[in-house]
């Protein structure tokens, strides 16, 4: 399932295909939509805001369409003469005089007034979705990395919470936590300054650079260097994630795989020290 930056940069495909221009052609396939496609007829997409997995189409004349992808779902984006080649059920067409957006197989979709869609039940409990804030710095994450609520609250399980930020997922949450040094069973309540301040860091880096580079955590020059030996995307894409047994960048030690909050976690159990009351305080 995509995650935050996979989310992003599909609206961004949606919005450079078909915003800015009169829909010519529009089928709404479903049963959810209690719109007729002649509204939309004509309307302009204006934007496609994301919420964690979830995105909100924006066309003028007060129409907003919700949809999250849940498990199957999938948009594909192109030139009207090339439409997609696929088995997938089609729930929306979107058609320009040169572009199409289609929407296929997903089943979370609903019309709403723009000026009622952050009261959606989904939208309404996510925590900051730092890609649909251009202003949310480093400093807005460690405030509210201070907020009390969150302070008994264990890193591998928080930071898949998506009241706490949206739009992290379980690749993510693995490299967030190698990158800042921190162990999935420290909680914020129990980290000094240096730690929170790493912890923010991480989070903004991580979720920034894979919308970026769709999906790659790695950092720039290592992953330079990777493509100069020939190193496939697949092998370079991640610090941690999915490299079980495999040498840390940082250390030399293996890449160890658990299980957190019933999805798998990968961390290096040197850079990544499960804290102690005593330790806490060193790193």
């Amino acid at each position: 399932m995509p995650e935050g930056p996979e989310v992003r940069r599909a609206a961004d495909r949606i919005e450079r295909a078909i915003g800015g221009k009169p829909l010519q052609n529009v089928r709404l396939e479903t049963p959810k939509l209690d719109i007729p496609s002649s509204v939309l007829k004509g309307n302009i997409l204006r934007r496609v805001q994301t919420y964690s997995k979830a995105f909100v189409l924006e066309f003028d004349q007060d129409i907003s369409i919700y949809v999250h992808l849940q498990l199957y779902g999938v948009w594909k984006t192109g030139r009207i003469h090339s439409p997609p080649k696929t088995r997938r059920s089609l729930r929306i067409w979107l058609e320009t005089d040169t572009h199409y957006a289609a929407l296929y197989s997903a089943t979370e979709i609903e019309a709403r007034n723009p000026q009622t869609i952050v009261e959606h039940p989904y939208i309404k409990k996510l925590g900051p979705d730092l890609l649909n804030r251009s202003t949310y710095g480093v400093g807005h994450v460690s405030r509210r990395l201070g907020q009390k609520k969150f302070a008994r609250r264990r890193l591998g399980h928080l930071l898949l919470d998506q009241s706490f930020f949206a739009g992290v997922g379980n690749y993510l949450r693995s490299e967030i936590l190698f990158d800042a040094g921190l162990h999935p069973n420290q909680t914020l309540g129990k980290m000094n300054a240096n730690q929170k301040t790493a912890l923010a860091r991480s989070i903004h880096t991580m979720l920034h650079r894979a919308y970026k580079t769709g999906g790659v955590t790695l950092d720039p020059q290592r992953v330079a260097k990777a493509k100069s030996k020939g190193v496939t995307r697949r092998n370079y894409r991640h610090f941690t994630f999915a490299r079980a047994s495999k040498s840390c960048y940082q250390c030399g030690s293996k890449i160890e795989k658990h299980f957190f909050a019933g999805r798998r976690l990968y961390l290096c159990p040197v850079c990544q020290p499960e804290a102690t009351v005593d330790t806490l305080s060193i790193r």
